[in-house]
């Protein structure tokens, strides 16, 4: 989870700094802080958007691929290590049964 905050965190830093950065560029570009769609601010603006959500959804897939196959595994194998646990314990307890011992 804290890799994922952080991703969450730099993915959020970057994108106040890209639109700050692109309300920079139209204030100082245009005269009238008008952005027509035919601006080539515009398809930047597009682009990166294309961009950002192409590499937010990669992430993203890239976490649960990573969660299912790292901290599930383990999950799992200790599952298995529990049932073992729990029949040798059972065993165990079937052995230690009280048989009497004729004299």
């Amino acid at each position: 989870m804290d890799k994922y905050a952080i991703i969450c965190i730099f993915t959020l830093v970057t994108l106040c700094t890209w639109h700050a950065g692109l309300g920079a560029l139209i204030f100082i570009l245009t005269p009238d802080f008008r952005v027509t769609p035919d601006m080539w601010l515009v398809y930047i603006d597009q682009c990166f958007f294309t961009t950002a959500i192409s590499i937010f959804i990669l992430i993203h897939a890239a976490l649960l691929v990573w969660l299912y196959y790292v901290p599930l595994e383990y999950r799992r194998q200790m599952t298995i290590k529990d049932c073992e646990y729990r029949h040798s314990i059972c065993n165990e307890k079937k052995n230690l049964e009280y048989t009497p011992i004729s004299m």
